[in-house]
């Protein structure tokens, strides 16, 4: 199975690479500019997903996602999207697919000031722990906005922003085989972790294969 993966463009769409073609294709938050303006969900957005070249698509949103978060709001739900360019078309916020025998499970919430821009927020990095706790323990990729805590998470300024109650989360997680989430940007790239990877993937497009 071939899955694309990007996050954090912040309304910053880029084409897709060339001649690219997954089985999957992973959004992971953060995708629309910090003021979204009325209107560019429908005209520039969505039309833009539309674009992607994969067989299934899943959407897990970000602290800056004003439109999905506004929208899709409850935790622990899995939103059926109709676009019917794709097999399958789904938005987790904290829920699982199943694509071809392959457990993925998408959770948005970081912690974060209480601004109005802010989506799924939680205030602390304990009051996180009930999301976590929800996550599978049969999950296969596991995609969140938040990093773990010291793996991927330092930003340009040099303060770490991930989740210890995350990171302490992972050992149940026996059939884990990469973790994908975005939030900072200065460390994206991949972190191999033996038994499996953790993929910041971070404004840039990258395609793994399990």
């Amino acid at each position: 199975m071939k899955i694309l993966t990007i996050s954090d463009v912040h309304g910053k769409l880029p084409m897709m690479p060339d001649g690219c073609v997954a089985d999957v294709c992973i959004l992971a938050g953060d995708l629309e500019p910090d003021k979204c303006l009325p209107g560019w969900m429908n005209q520039i957005f969505w039309p833009w997903v539309e674009t992607i070249t994969a067989t299934h698509l899943i959407i897990v949103p970000g602290n800056h996602d004003q439109h999905l978060g506004r929208k899709y709001s409850r935790p622990f739900t899995n939103y059926q999207l109709d676009l019917p360019m794709f097999k399958t078309a789904q938005l987790l916020t904290g829920a699982k697919a199943i694509i071809d025998g392959i457990t993925f499970y998408g959770t948005p919430y970081t912690t974060g000031p209480d601004l109005k821009w802010w989506q799924y927020f939680e205030g602390t990095d304990e009051l996180l722990q009930k999301h976590w706790n929800a996550i599978p323990v049969d999950v296969d990729i596991l995609i969140t906005h938040a990093a773990q805590y010291e793996i991927g998470d330092l930003d340009q300024n040099g303060h770490r922003y991930g989740s210890l109650s995350l990171k302490n989360s992972i050992p149940k997680l026996q059939q884990l085989k990469w973790h994908i989430h975005g939030h900072i940007h200065a460390s994206k790239g991949f972190y191999p972790q033996g038994k499996y990877n953790i993929l910041n993937t971070s404004q840039t497009w990258n395609l793994i294969e399990i």
